[in-house]
């Protein structure tokens, strides 16, 4: 979560409520040294420029001040740090710490490697941090030799650690080809003869601005008008108030003229030192036309050089497996920045620099004309799951014990079903229960089917709502298309039925083999006879370039997902109880009692509630014909349309949907 260090209880941290608009920006570096300060420009108007050289002059002396007692601070830590290192007791201690870590790591080992190829300067073996070593690293040009040990080492270690061949025998290939290395050479020379730009005065530009860091404090303007945000949220860390955080396609971002961890210092000369979120965005909101930041450049700008993140953006696409709306949060750092989306949505994550709230946009906004959202990453959203599920069990422990405190604890019901359907008694494939599963996003990737190869269809529903009439009716609107898979059965045959066509029969002790061998995505007992469908039949329709329409219980789909055919699950919902009721009596039910379409529709509403992350597409049958229609129409776009898929289905991976 981003903190507010100064903010009331319950405050949260507002947007600046800067509104983008075109903006011609423009960026003015003053610097400050020993208490004066530079004029960069005259004015026309000279007593507003005098006045600003005097608001100026006190920000730099309160920033020397506090600077300096930031420095005194740190050299009492400092002494604090070496009085407690020159104990005895601390120095045997490290001691030891030492002679365990010599132990573990083998020193030339690493140098071994190092020395192969061309050094990474940005990853040190010491202690400088990463973003010290990547802004003292320069430009330079690495020799075709060094690319090729380089290549060399990878390959073998694909080859010998990995038993990668294939892939180790691709890279040297590559390689080794004359026009690549030309390229290479090529880029060496091309590096070693720019002059590499080591002026002290850093700077940065583009079309909404340009920025002159020269250090000390920096004043941007901006022109705005009402209709959008700036792009950006403002946090307080004592009596300072830092950008808390750019959101991609906003000024701040576009325009790079404010950072993360820059401090505001003042506005149209509103002095924003001391002042709350709330505060500070009240007076933003309150000015209009050109807007005059004085800034103090955070040192992650500094050494970044001003260029903020980079400019490749890599972009993660998931599927929403759950609801959210910002409104019902009490931990989004910004409610008007963030970005409400329900289960089943495509999100196009663009930023996960933050560990706790991500960028994105979805499925269809245009990103030149809106900003990203902030949505919960994964990391946080399963932190906020294992949160509430404590909350749920302390609150049924509390009441449990209220309860037998009186004498009144309810024992739980034990049904014991009689006389089930075949249907009823099916059992999943993986008998892994999900009510621990934590449900975030899952990676998708666009997916065209191919012409010789059909997703199979999944039809699946409470039993009643009408799954078995739809597939038949699908059938028998063309065969030459669609096709079930054959079941597998325990049963005799009977006179006129064909091995492969009507049932594959087979042994019990032969069927309960291939169900402990997990060839089966669902099977159960009826009339003591074992009957189920296997991967292999529906492979074998899938062969035949047709689509396989199966029925399946919700429960069965996982084992369906973990298989190669990548199925598409469309739930059949039901309607309302009238329209329920009539449709029975269409198909020649009559005297069905509510009851019973009661239980259709609770069955129905449980299910997409556990499930409803594995459906594809929902149908709601209030009339046969139309939602046979409506099938008819998600065949089409499988088709012809790419569609949207769990990535591990392209990439070969095991079946861990979870992003």
């Amino acid at each position: 979560m981003e903190t507010v260090a100064a903010t009331p209880p319950g405050r949260i941290p507002e947007p600046l409520s800067v509104q983008n608009a075109n903006i011609s920006a423009r960026a003015t570096q003053l610097q400050i040294s020993n208490g004066e300060l530079e004029d960069a420009g005259s004015g026309s108007n000279s007593l507003q420029l005098g006045d600003q050289v005097a608001r100026m002059k006190k920000y730099g002396e309160d920033l020397r001040k506090r600077k300096e007692l930031d420095e005194r601070r740190e050299r009492e830590q400092d002494f604090l740090r070496a009085s407690l290192r020159g104990s005895k007791k601390l120095q045997s201690l490290e001691t030891g710490s030492l002679k365990k870590i010599e132990f573990a790591y083998d020193k030339t080992a690493n140098e071994k490697i190092i020395e192969m190829g061309y050094s990474n300067r940005c990853y040190v073996a010491s202690d400088v941090s990463y973003r010290e070593s990547l802004g003292k690293c320069d430009s330079e040009a690495i020799p075709l030799e060094q690319v090729i040990v380089s290549v060399n080492r990878v390959a073998n270690h694909l080859e010998h650690s990995e038993g990668r061949k294939e892939e180790s025998r691709i890279i040297r290939d590559f390689f080794t080809r004359e026009p690549i290395q030309k390229a290479i050479e090529a880029a060496a020379v091309h590096h070693s003869t720019q002059k590499p730009t080591t002026s002290s005065d850093a700077s940065t530009s583009g079309e909404l601005g340009v920025a002159e860091i020269q250090g000390g404090l920096k004043i941007v303007k901006l022109t705005k008008c009402d209709d959008t945000y700036l792009g950006a949220t403002v946090r307080n860390e004592g009596e300072k108030v830092i950008v808390g955080r750019v959101v991609k396609g906003g000024v701040a971002e576009r325009s790079n003229l404010l950072h993360e961890g820059d401090e505001l210092i003042e506005a149209n000369g509103h002095d924003l030192r001391g002042k709350s979120v709330t505060e500070v965005c009240d007076i933003l909101r309150s000015i209009s036309g050109e807007l005059s930041l004085v800034v103090v450049p955070s040192s992650k700008a500094e050494i970044d050089g001003g260029s903020g993140e980079s400019n490749t953006t890599i972009v993660q696409h998931v599927r929403a497996l759950f609801d959210y709306d910002p409104e019902d949060d009490v931990y989004v750092p910004c409610k008007e920045l963030a970005l409400k989306f329900q289960r089943g949505d495509i999100l196009h994550v663009i930023s996960t620099s933050d560990e706790n709230w991500w960028q994105a946009y979805r499925e269809g906004d245009d990103p030149s004309c809106s900003l990203a959202g902030l949505i919960p990453s994964v990391t946080f959203q399963q932190q906020l799951i294992i949160y509430n599920r404590e909350l749920e069990r302390e609150n049924i422990s509390d009441c449990g014990k209220r309860k037998d405190f009186f004498g009144c604890a309810k024992k739980k019901a034990f049904i014991k079903a009689k006389g089930k359907r075949a249907s009823e008694d099916m059992k999943p494939a993986d008998e892994v229960a999900s009510d621990e599963e934590m449900l975030t996003y899952e990676k998708v990737s666009l997916y065209l089917s191919k012409t010789s190869r059909k997703r199979p269809i999944v039809l699946c529903g409470p039993e009643g709502v009408g799954c078995l009439e739809l597939r038949q009716r699908l059938v028998e609107c063309d065969k030459d298309k669609f096709s079930c898979a054959v079941p597998h059965t325990t049963r005799p045959k009977k006179a006129g039925e064909v091995d492969g066509v009507h049932f594959h029969f087979a042994t019990r002790q032969k069927f309960q083999e291939d169900a402990k061998m997990g060839r089966f995505i669902e099977y159960g007992e009826y009339q003591k006879y074992l009957y189920g469908t296997s991967i292999a039949s529906i492979q074998a329709v899938v062969d035949r370039a047709k689509i396989c329409l199966l029925t399946l219980k919700a429960e069965n789909l996982k084992a369906l997902r973990r298989t190669s055919l990548m199925p598409y699950v469309v739930f059949i919902a039901p309607p309302a109880l009238q329209q329920l009721r009539r449709q029975k009596e269409l198909l020649g039910q009559h005297g069905i009692k509510d009851d019973q379409l009661k239980l259709i529709l609770n069955e129905g509403k449980l299910t997409e509630q556990k499930y409803g992350h594995l459906f594809d597409r929902i149908i709601v049958n209030a009339d046969l014909d139309r939602s046979l229609n409506e099938l008819k129409d998600v065949v089409r776009k499988l088709e012809v349309e790419p569609q949207w898929v769990p990535s591990f289905w392209l990439n070969g991976n095991s079946a861990n949907a979870s992003a």
